[in-house]
Formats: C-alpha cells, structure tokens, sequence
C-alpha cells in the first residue's frame, strides 16, 4: 500500500478520542486544538488530573477516567498508554463498540493479540507511531508542535484503505510526514535506530553510577551528556518497549557483541590502523545523517 493509493479517500474526522493523556497523547489534542480541526476531542485517562487539565484549558470537549458511552461514535480512537495496557484496553472498546477504528503510537508493532484479533476480523486497528518525543512526561509538557516534520509510521495489518485514510488525515493534521510498512519493518528500524541506541544510553549511565572514581560526576562534559540525555527517559515506558520487542533487540545486542569483540582486540594487538578504520567508518556514516 502507498500514500497515493489512500489519499483520495480520507473522509472528514468528526470526533476523536485519546486514551492516555500523557507527553505524546497530550501532544496530538494540543496539535488538533492548534490545527483546522474543529470536531470533538474526548481525552480518557486513569489519572484525573489529566483529565481536569484537558478540561480546564478547554483542550478537551469531554473527558472521563475509564472508557465509557462518551467513546461511542468517535471517528477514531487513539491508544497512547504504556503498551502493557493496549490489550485490557482493546478488550474494554470492543466490548462497547465493536466497530470502532482504534490506532495507537507504540513503538513495538509485532503483538500477537493484535494480530490474531485483526486476522479474525474482530478488531479495526490501524498500528501508528509518531517518531517523536522528550524525556519530560505529562500532559502539561505536551506541545502541539512536537509531530511537525517528524516521521509517522503507519501500519494497516491489511485492514480496509478507507481506514488507514482516517490515520491519515490525523497525522496530516499534527504536521507529521506518514510512511507506511508492515510491522516487522517498523520493529526492526525501531531496534536499531531508537530502542537498542536507548539501552546504550543507560548503559554508559549505568557504567558511571557502577565507578569507584571519587568525584566522577565533577567532570562529565557535554559530549556525555549528549550521548546519553535519553536515559532520563521513563523507565515505566521502556521496559514495555524493550520487552515486548526483545527479539528484534536481542538480535542487535549480538551484533554489538561481535562489534565489541573486534575493538577489544584491536585494543589487545595495538592496531593503529585498525583502530582508525573503526572510528572512519562510523563518522562516515554518522555525516550521512542529517
């Protein structure tokens, strides 16, 4: 399926609603407030604070703490809870409109229940996930211009086209760029330009913490902090993500371990040449990113 393929059959959303009023649920009512959207926002959340804040900065037209009647009817439903939560919450929309277009922003794509529920027909799901975010969390850091320019990955687990207009049309609407794939694409690409890079981030943390060196935190630089500002990221949230992509992680993590083995013993044998190879090979790569 390409982009040219649905982009004719987008139909006008009415209403949405956005279970999980977190930074990037927060972030796509602040974006469909800010945009030419001018439906109804229904905002779910467990915590009622979050609910209250969305109400009373008019960012929401409804809003309660438990999927209820004020979900019926909506155009599209927005999943942005931890991932750990998506199969309680699927069950609880099926159980009050089996009809109901879900999409979510996970960023693992391979779930089995999913599958299983879309192959049987019993559930419409369009998988999403907007690639960007913050290490702050909470509906109050949400920004309406985080998704502007930003990737959005859609994935239609061959459900209807009309449908995956609907994703569509919302990621339009948040200023995002689309591009479509199937799951196994997107949790491969995700391993090793999001998760496996955010494993290393905690590990060079991790490996500081673990120091004996008296004063150590006196003389980290900027290039430290650089490298690993995404392991102040949640730990609630990615531990979900790890583990529900852990095949596709694991994978990488051997492939680390070769690549270790080989500096390790061109550190051994006092390779100068080899040693320069190594880092000429990763800075040209890292200048073919923008």
């Amino acid at each position: 399926m390409h982009l040219g393929e649905v982009s004719s059959l987008s139909n006008k959303l009415s209403k949405i609603t956005v279970i999980g009023l977190g930074l990037i649920g927060g972030s796509i009512v602040k974006a469909l407030h800010a945009s030419s959207f001018d439906g109804e926002i229904v905002g779910i959340d467990a915590d009622l604070r979050s609910v209250a804040y969305g109400l009373q900065h008019k960012l929401i037209t409804s809003g309660g703490t438990e999927i209820n009647a004020l979900v019926k009817g909506s155009d599209l439903v927005i999943i942005a809870t931890h991932l750990r939560f998506y199969e309680e919450i699927i069950g609880e929309l099926l159980a009050l409109d089996s009809s109901l277009l879900i999409t979510d922003v996970g960023s693992v794509k391979k779930c089995d229940f999913i599958h299983d529920y879309v192959k049987n027909n019993k559930l419409n799901f369009i998988g999403g996930h907007p690639l960007a975010g913050s290490e702050k969390t909470g509906f109050e850091n949400g920004v309406s211009s985080l998704f502007v320019d930003k990737p959005y990955y859609i994935i239609p687990f061959n459900n209807k086209v009309s449908d995956t207009a609907k994703v569509l049309e919302l990621v339009g609407l948040i200023g995002a760029k689309a591009s479509i794939m199937d799951s196994e694409e997107h949790d491969t690409l995700m391993s090793l330009t999001s998760h496996v890079p955010h494993l290393l981030a905690a590990l060079q943390v991790n490996l500081l913490s673990s120091s004996a060196t008296e004063g150590v935190l006196e003389h980290v630089g900027e290039g430290f902090k650089d490298a690993t500002r995404i392991a102040s990221s949640s730990p609630d949230l990615w531990s979900d993500i790890v583990l529900m992509n852990k095949n596709e992680i694991l994978t990488q993590v051997n492939k680390l371990k070769d690549e270790m083995n080989v500096l390790s013993d061109l550190l051994e044998q006092e390779d100068r040449n080899g040693v320069y190879d190594f880092f000429q090979k990763a800075s040209d790569m890292r200048s073919r990113i923008s």
